[in-house]
């Protein structure tokens, strides 16, 4: 919400603003700014009572506990960085992963964040990295959130250490498998990647996964050295035997090594921000990193929500979070670096509180 002179101006994506002024601006710019009270909810409610459409306006609040921004009516999506540690030295990595890295979490460490998320809702779970392939306990941990019941188990790899043993290892609990693929030419993937013969040992990964039955999708992101490849590397995908419903395509984003990759966006890309919370009937996401580090989303990493070495998910989930003003430099920032609206929103409002401190 934007106070303005001539009243309020409600931002909606794709839809002009809606101005209010009058009782109902003043009552909503006091909500906005923190002010709560009998009389300014007895207002709203009268508003409410005289126009249908605005039925439940007078329980309109504009606090937001951090639990229900993040997690919303029960958790949809868990990420697990296992580790940190890669085989490759991509040029955008969010994480900064490479071979050098040492962070990984335990086995327990990663079942007790399975069971805390379970206790959430029933998400998808995704191991990610660095290369979760890397880590020793993998079909393990893949086993333990089989037998958790999530909604979906899949593997975000890069292929190259997908050997015949360890799919064998894998194949019972029927794991997704996710393949960053970046170019059909394998002189662009392996430009990108750092590694020579990537590309070879990525595509052979995903054709062993293909022919073993298990479901595959692949996720392209665009930069330099590739970045007119998208049309010509689906084609590939689709020839490969990827669904063409399970190609995705990104520009690469303002995050870790991506800042240095970043394209500049064009003003096309920005919407205008939506300053109401997030539904609570949404399902939230939630990232565990390699060191423990909590975050809204992988890639929203500009605020940390806690560690699971300091307490349950639960736990540092608790406490309130307040949305500050509308900032227009810092919703262009999430947007530039976020491509989902669900954590662009998320990160903007969360920001926004831990700028206040």
């Amino acid at each position: 919400m934007q106070a303005c002179a001539d009243g309020m101006r409600l931002y909606r994506n794709g839809y002009p603003p809606l101005l209010f002024t009058g009782t109902m601006a003043d009552a909503l710019t006091a909500l906005a700014d923190g002010c709560d009270s009998a009389s300014l909810r007895g207002r709203l409610q009268l508003l409410a009572r005289a126009n249908p459409a605005l039925e439940g306006l007078a329980q309109a609040t504009m606090a937001v506990d951090r639990h229900g921004l993040v997690v919303g009516k029960s958790l949809g999506l868990l990420f697990i960085e296992l580790t940190l540690r890669c085989n490759e030295r991509c040029l955008h990595c969010y994480a900064g992963s490479d071979p050098e890295r040492v962070e990984m979490l335990t086995k327990a460490q990663v079942e007790r964040v399975l069971d805390q998320a379970r206790q959430l809702g029933r998400p998808r779970v995704q191991f990610t990295g660095g290369d979760p392939l890397i880590h020793p306990d993998l079909p393990e941990l893949v086993a333990y959130a089989v037998a958790l019941d999530f909604a979906e188990v899949e593997i975000y790899t890069n292929g190259l250490l997908l050997h015949d043993a360890l799919l064998a290892q894998l194949r019972p609990f029927a794991p997704k498998f996710a393949f960053s693929l970046y170019s059909h030419n394998g002189a662009h993937h392996d430009a990108i990647t750092g590694v020579p013969g990537s590309h070879v040992r990525t595509v052979a990964a995903m054709r062993r996964a293909l022919a073993a039955n298990l479901r595959v999708r692949a996720s392209m992101i665009l930069m330099g050295p590739n970045q007119m490849d998208a049309e010509a590397t689906r084609a590939f995908l689709i020839e490969l035997g990827v669904d063409a419903g399970a190609i995705h395509v990104d520009r690469v984003r303002a995050i870790g090594r991506g800042v240095a990759q970043a394209m500049a966006p064009s003003p096309s890309d920005f919407s205008p921000p939506v300053f109401l919370p997030p539904k609570a009937s949404r399902a939230g996401k939630l990232c565990v990193s390699a060191d423990g580090q909590l975050y809204p989303c992988i890639f929203s990493r500009q605020v940390s929500l806690g560690s699971i070495h300091q307490g349950t998910i639960s736990e540092q989930l608790a406490g309130s979070i307040l949305p500050s003003p509308p900032d227009g430099s810092r919703w262009r920032d999430c947007q530039q670096q976020l491509t989902c609206a669900d954590c662009q929103l998320t990160a903007y409002l969360l920001k926004g509180r831990e700028d206040e401190k």
